[in-house]
């Protein structure tokens, strides 16, 4: 009884309080609807403020994500994970470095759509091939963007309406704006479906950009990442067993690398001796990198081993090797790209500059040289005596020697110079057949022995008897001089006899 009494005491108090409250109200209006005010404001405020949360974290996972996997296929393209921070005051878009991270700020928009788009797009602005972006075509580095803000909104949740407003806003008002825009995502998503975008593409504007860094951009080399797109999208859209127009080196100033197509039956019964001398021709062009491509099961395998044998010889070494899928005709393939870097034992450390006087009469008479089938790789000079110019081919079946030494073109040349001695090398990637090589007029047969240190970059000669030597020193040693600073090398050359045996112990 006494509990009833308790609880109903209780309930009428409760009551009470709420009918004061009430009443309170009632006689201060003005009073209750400041207090009505302030809830509100701050339960809108938190209801806010866990959406704008919300919000910025699907975003930054959508991003993110896509760029962890391009980070490993890509390698560091995408150096910086993104974090929004929503600005209501904010005007315009703003991307910026800070502690690591991508900071976008922008303003918040009920669109969910929008705030992926704009902030994907800023984003991608600020931190994709952060040093790569001012040496790349400023319209195709647009239309790299956009393929990966593609691939980001069709990883998202809502990605149909993502991939819609992206198209409506933003891609078609800019290829109607920049009709090469159109042309270079077409491209783009031809390498992206061959694969050969993420994995090729841009790495290989990655390295740019870090060799070229922090050099003043040029026409030169925005024509050159543009020509490496149009290169690989050659590659991508051959038909089977149909030669690539211009072959499958690309070898510029900042891009050199080559694609390997692991694919032929007939080149299959030579076993893979084919494919070690395409590596040897490749290590003398000069190439930095060779990707290793093969379609199916068998193809695969033997690609595999050809990166495996080269790997063991010394001539390269394997950085990735990926595994994707490959959809042609509607079927799926399985498909190995091998990239790897080789191993370039002979690097030029000789001056050859485009403006200098021997280049230039080299450029105005040697067709070759001028539509980029033969490179000047090194070139030295002792002025009024003789110049000596390391030359080597970029694609099959041209020979720079011949192309150089032509009669009519050589006699214009030396002419050109007054009479100047100018002679041709072919470069090599085997420092011993380049340093034999630089010492002509010396006959390389009688060149008995050559003794070199990789490291230090030294060489001694040995060579048959004294006249010999004196042909490979010249007059006052300015022959040898010259083959030092063509080379880069210490070259030593000493005197010896046919049958010179080194003394037994």
């Amino acid at each position: 009884m006494n509990g009833m009494v308790s609880h109903l005491l209780s309930f009428l108090g409760g009551a009470g309080a709420v009918g004061a409250v009430v009443l309170w109200g009632l006689r201060n209006l003005d009073k209750l609807e400041r207090l009505v005010a302030w809830f509100y404001r701050t339960f809108s405020w938190m209801c806010r403020k866990w959406e704008y949360g919300n919000v910025a974290s699907n975003v930054q996972t959508a991003v993110n994500t896509v760029g962890e996997a391009l980070t490993k296929e890509a390698g560091d393209v995408l150096p910086h994970a993104m974090k929004i921070e929503w600005a209501r005051t904010a005007q315009t878009v703003e991307a910026f470095l800070r502690n690591g991270e991508i900071i976008v700020t922008m303003d918040y928009s009920p669109n969910r759509d929008r705030n992926l788009v704009v902030g994907t797009l800023a984003y991608l602005g600020k931190g994709l091939l952060p040093r790569a972006r001012p040496y790349v075509d400023r319209v195709l580095m647009t239309a790299i963007d956009f393929t990966v803000a593609k691939r980001i909104f069709t990883s998202a949740r809502q990605r149909q309406l993502a991939v819609q407003f992206f198209f409506d806003s933003y891609l078609q008002p800019e290829m109607e704006k920049e009709s090469q825009l159109r042309d270079d995502c077409t491209v783009l998503d031809r390498l992206q479906e061959a694969g050969f975008f993420s994995r090729v593409l841009l790495p290989q504007l990655h390295r740019m950009g870090n060799e070229a860094f922090p050099a003043t951009p040029t026409e030169a080399t925005w024509r050159e990442s543009r020509d490496f797109s149009k290169f690989l999208e050659g590659i991508v859209t051959k038909a089977k067993g149909e030669d690539v127009a211009g072959g499958l080196t690309f070898a510029r100033s900042r891009i050199r690398a080559s694609v390997m197509l692991v694919a032929r039956k007939e080149t299959k019964a030579w076993g893979t001796w084919p494919y070690a001398r395409r590596v040897e021709i490749e290590l003398d062009r000069g190439v930095d990198y060779l990707y290793i491509c093969a379609r199916g099961p068998d193809n695969i395998s033997l690609a595999e081993e050809i990166a495996n044998e080269q790997e063991r010889d010394g001539r390269l070494e394997v950085l990735q090797q990926h595994r994707f899928l490959q959809t042609i005709d509607g079927k799926e393939y399985g498909v190995v790209c091998i990239a790897c870097a080789l191993k370039l034992l002979m690097r030029s450390r000789a001056a050859c500059e485009p403006s200098s006087t021997v280049y230039r009469l080299l450029e105005e008479y040697i067709e070759e040289l001028q539509n980029g089938q033969i490179e000047v790789v090194a070139l030295a000079r002792q002025p009024g005596v003789r110049s000596k110019v390391a030359v080597r081919s970029l694609v099959d079946g041209v020979d720079p020697l011949r192309c150089c030494t032509e009669q009519a073109r050589l006699e214009a040349v030396k002419s050109a110079l007054g009479n100047e001695e100018l002679e041709f090398i072919q470069w090599s990637n085997d420092p011993e057949s380049l340093i034999v090589a630089s010492l002509t007029p010396l006959d390389p047969g009688q060149v008995l022995e050559v003794r070199i240190d990789v490291e230090k970059r030294e060489a001694t000669v040995k060579v048959d008897g004294w006249k010999a030597r004196r042909k490979a020193l010249g007059r006052g040693d300015q022959n040898v001089s010259c083959a030092r600073e063509l080379t880069g090398w210490q070259i030593t050359v000493v005197e010896g006899l046919p049958a010179e045996k080194e003394p037994t112990g």
